[in-house]
């Protein structure tokens, strides 16, 4: 007890209650004679197991895959190189922004209450200025995030069993949503200026859906931005077929080079549908996201809304109009856009070192991905599970298509590691290659 005492400063009968309390607590037993000793953790009653085998009769034919929806979206252990997040590390978030935000508004009177179903006023007002002409506040619903606002327009826009026409490769959140739904996945091709206008009509025509789904602002996983021409087919295609065009603008903000052209959305109104998050240029905590629509489908996405969640945040919401108000705000972008300039560069020279037999067919302007195609006869699933044991985390390409893939990729991302941890990776990647290529 003396022992004790003197090495944590404490009194005896501070060391007496708190040996009392762990007792109690079953953390440690006193054996008489022989001293004080840290308890045998507690066995589990044993019961007879459940049994779940019916469960799988009612579920009927699996939607997802579970092995590489657990790979997506498992946490990265501590320690661990990070080139496969989607978010921004804390060094790129704007979090004296954040707090001050919080602390400010966390003492407003209402802000516990419940906000406006289709968010508050201030928000929407901001995300249809950033839009631009025609869109108004009263054009915006806000909801909680991206993945929410793709999963509530895929309900309302496709029937069960409907077609959705997806570029191919193209964001994995999505097609989860549309699977989840049950919907037929159309893949369309696309290349560095983005979905191929002659293939996406083609797939119109057979299959007569009214949906496609495009990121045609920085593709994740390729960074493509699709080319002036190919922008203007696509929406005459849209109206030729009376289409919806799902536009998911992501990374409209992450330009790292000249800014990109203005989104699709405002030349069609009556045929797009606009998705803008704020998790990726704010935080990931900031779970907002707003759609951006026009005529009969604005009023069936804000009742789908109400059945679903009510409302979002007005906490968050109220926060993020602060920081995205504030004056520092377009600095942070600044900054934020010449850091990820920095991090694409030097994942850029240190795959073309490590990895030499893999390619990069675009070096993208904007957002935080690279897209790695690699050797043929590698496994880009087990490459990603070999790098992971050996100290980073990545994805496997094949997360990315619609249909089979047709061939093996990674897809790295900038967006949470610095410099050294990017060219620390590629090392480690170039290693578990060249397992596979022993």
């Amino acid at each position: 007890m003396r022992g004790l005492s003197d090495q944590f400063k404490a009194s005896p009968v501070t060391i007496q209650k708190i040996f009392h309390r762990l007792s109690q607590e079953g953390v440690i037993t006193a054996r008489p004679g022989s001293g004080t000793f840290v308890a045998a953790p507690p066995v589990a009653a044993s019961r007879r197991a459940a049994d779940v085998r019916w469960q799988t009769v009612v579920l009927g034919p699996r939607l997802t895959d579970p092995t590489l929806a657990s790979d997506l979206y498992a946490e990265t252990r501590a320690g661990v190189i990070e080139l496969g997040s989607g978010y921004f590390d804390e060094t790129m978030q704007p979090i004296a922004l954040l707090r001050s935000a919080a602390s400010r508004i966390s003492r407003r009177p209402g802000v516990w209450g419940r906000a406006p179903l289709e968010g508050t006023h201030e928000l929407r007002a901001w995300f249809a200025s950033e839009l631009g002409e025609p869109y108004h506040a009263r054009d915006i619903l806000v909801v909680a995030g991206g993945q929410v606002a793709l999963s509530t327009i895929f309900r309302v826009l496709v029937p069960t069993g409907g077609a959705i026409l997806m570029e191919s490769p193209t964001y994995f959140g999505a097609l989860a949503s549309a699977r989840a739904l049950g919907a037929r996945l159309v893949p369309i091709p696309s290349d560095g200026d983005g979905v191929l206008p002659d293939q996406l009509g083609k797939a119109l025509a057979a299959t007569h859906a009214q949906v496609i789904y495009l990121q045609p602002t920085y593709s994740n996983p390729t960074g493509a931005l699709l080319s002036p021409a190919r922008r203007q087919a696509v929406l005459d295609l849209a109206r030729e077929n009376g289409a919806f065009v799902v536009e998911d603008d992501f990374a409209g903000d992450l330009h790292l080079g000249g800014a990109p052209p203005r989104p699709l959305a405002p030349e069609a109104p009556e045929h797009v549908i606009y998705v803008r998050s704020l998790t990726k240029t704010v935080a990931p905590a900031i779970r907002l996201a707003a759609i951006a629509s026009a005529g009969p489908v604005a009023a069936r996405l804000r009742s789908l809304r109400a059945m679903d969640d009510w409302f979002a945040s007005k906490f968050l919401q109220d926060v993020a109009v602060d920081v995205v108000t504030h004056t520092s705000w377009p600095r942070h972008l600044r900054t934020v856009r010449r850091r990820l300039r920095e991090r694409r560069d030097a994942a850029v020279e240190a795959l073309r070192r490590h990895l030499p037999q893999a390619r990069l067919g675009l070096i993208p302007d904007g957002g935080f991905n690279l897209w790695l195609q690699l050797p043929e006869g590698i496994d880009d699933l087990q490459l990603a599970r070999d790098a992971e044991r050996l100290g980073v985390h990545v994805h496997a390409g094949r997360a990315w298509f619609p249909a089979e893939a047709p061939g093996p990729f990674l897809r790295i991302s900038f967006a949470a590691a610095d410099g050294p941890q990017l060219r620390d990776g590629a090392a480690v990647l170039g290693e578990a290659m060249a397992l596979q290529l022993a």
